[in-house]
């Protein structure tokens, strides 16, 4: 009886372990095929959108005006990933996000290109999908001084104290 015992409490642990690994294979195929939606890059770019397909940093694609502003966002110096924190900070958002001057040099970058495509990335960046926040070390906010498109484009800061990070809307593209 005792072997018996056993031997199905071995069965039921083994078929607990298949089960369980085959659920982590279909979970982690769903999370990849989820990832691969989100990591793709725009057509005629290189650099527009997560990560990158580029074989070097001068390659760009037939956009390459637009190409090269993806690029340089790419290259910001400082930015929190997706579900991180970092500066004492949480990302709550399933996409990066990057210090303020990184995205305001994207955001002018994108509206002087001459390129169509740059208003298509513009409006998915700055409006239609990610409406992101942005990042900086500033005077710890007490008011908004200018509203556009329900979003803060000028705050008003408490100069008498210290600075700390903080999010910050960006304008609508």
């Amino acid at each position: 009886m005792r072997v018996l015992h056993s031997f199905l409490l071995l069965v039921l642990c083994l078929f607990l372990h298949v089960s369980a690994r085959e659920w982590e294979i279909q979970h982690k195929e769903a999370d990849d095929e989820i990832q691969e939606r989100i990591n793709t890059i725009v057509p005629s770019t290189k650099w527009c959108g997560p990560g990158n397909k580029a074989k070097n940093y001068n390659d760009l694609g037939f956009n390459h005006i637009t190409d090269a502003c993806c690029r340089e966002h790419d290259y910001c110096p400082d930015s929190i990933k997706a579900l991180r924190r970092k500066h004492n900070l949480w990302n709550a958002s399933l996409f990066l996000r990057s210090k303020c001057s990184c995205d305001h040099k994207f955001y002018k970058c994108l509206k002087n290109s001459t390129e169509l495509i740059a208003v298509g990335i513009g409006k998915v960046y700055f409006n239609d999908i990610i409406i992101p926040k942005c990042f900086e070390l500033e005077h710890p906010i007490i008011g908004c001084k200018k509203y556009e498109d329900y979003r803060c484009i000028k705050y008003i800061v408490d100069k008498k104290k210290p600075k700390k990070y903080q999010w910050f809307d960006l304008p609508s593209f």
